[in-house]
């Protein structure tokens, strides 16, 4: 992600020079592309259809590296709620540019550039509106996971969706012996070489190397 470039900011200075925002989303392999300007805008051959939609706030890691936006897209035509509502929305790629458009040139596209670069985040919506976050791919390094790796089974629920055991046992101590006599391996939630290998020595290269 990044801000603006001062040549754009220097266009904009124009009296006559309007700039859009230009929204593309990249849903499942397919590319829903809006403008908030009243009419479409065609940006390095694609086209970007008139919808509306508010950049509402962008947080900045420093003073040029766009961290986090957030927009509100309408949904009165009833188009983008089914996108978040199917789950599918999340985790794709998301990228918001800015347009500079000439008011005495019958709003002829002058430049543009991308500000914004990431994936849709958390969201939430209703029948008029959905509101979303688009955040930099670098923030999936500042998440800790809450998932552990222990040689036991993880499912802590047997005959979950995660088990997924459905024969007649009723109870399991989650170890890979009591999985295997289940015939049920194939659902081990656990990592069960980590006690054979604790204490090990690892070294790198084709042959072992010596220690001092």
């Amino acid at each position: 992600m990044r801000s603006i470039p001062q040549s754009i900011l220097d266009e904009l200075a124009g009296k006559e020079l309007v700039p859009f925002y230009l929204l593309d989303m990249n849903i499942d392999g397919t590319h829903y592309r809006y403008t908030e300007c009243d009419v479409p805008i065609t940006y390095d051959g694609n086209v970007y259809y008139s919808h509306a939609f508010k950049v509402e706030a962008i947080t900045y890691t420093s003073e040029t590296i766009v961290d986090s936006i957030e927009i509100t897209i309408d949904n009165i035509q009833g188009v983008i709620l089914p996108l978040f509502e199917s789950g599918s929305a999340q985790g794709n790629a998301c990228q918001i540019y800015i347009a500079v458009l000439d008011a005495s040139d019958n709003f002829s596209l002058i430049a543009a550039t991308m500000i914004a670069e990431g994936t849709i985040d958390d969201w939430h919506g209703n029948e008029e509106e959905v509101q979303f976050n688009v955040s930099s791919i670098f923030n999936q390094w500042r998440k800790n996971t809450t998932s552990r790796h222990p040689p036991s089974c993880r499912w802590r629920e047997f005959k979950g969706t995660r088990c997924g055991y459905v024969g007649s046992a009723t109870s399991c101590d989650r170890s890979y012996a009591t999985c295997e006599n289940l015939d049920n391996t194939d659902n081990f939630g656990g990592y069960r070489w980590l006690p054979g290998i604790t204490d090990k020595v690892f070294w790198w290269g084709r042959s072992r190397g010596y220690q001092e």
